[in-house]
């Protein structure tokens, strides 16, 4: 054979590789266009972390230390002694101790509550307070009302 028909020979060889490669690409690159993206939905997971920081295993009971309306003190002292019960069950309950109020607040309260809003919001007893604070010990909650006052209450672990 002829060095000049070893060549051309050579350069079939590259050729052929090239196109083969090219050709690989643009499958590759056809295929992948063609394909629906498949998008999962986000789909949060079950998270009861704030659940157990709110009810404890069982139930859990708190009591308001302050409760301001537009940075003012305005909670009654009849209600700061109350028992505020947050069971796993999803139950709520307010309970008077010792001293009643007289100004047509009812000694006790049974209702249920939930979180909303991945866990940001909590309703119970009628309301719906948005979660500032959560822990073992300590909750801070805010409401604010439609007439633009808002509400900041602090309750402790009792």
């Amino acid at each position: 054979m002829s060095t000049s028909n070893i060549t051309s020979l050579n350069h079939f060889d590259v050729s052929k590789s090239y196109l083969m490669s090219v050709m690989i690409v643009f499958t590759t690159l056809i295929i992948g266009c063609n394909q629906e993206d498949e998008v999962d939905p986000v789909t949060p997971e079950k998270d009861d972390t704030n659940e157990i920081l709110l009810a404890g295993s069982e139930k859990k009971t708190w009591l308001i230390v302050s409760s301001k309306k537009n940075g003012v003190e305005w909670l009654p002292e009849c209600m700061k002694d109350d028992d505020w019960e947050f069971t796993r069950s999803y139950n709520f309950s307010r309970n008077s101790t010792s001293m009643s109020c007289s100004n047509g607040i009812p000694d006790s309260q049974i209702s249920s509550w939930s979180f909303g809003n991945y866990g940001t919001w909590l309703t119970f007893g009628g309301g719906t307070y948005e979660i500032i604070t959560l822990t073992e010990a300590k909750m801070v909650l805010t409401f604010p009302k439609p007439n633009g006052d808002v509400l900041v209450d602090t309750w402790v672990k009792k």
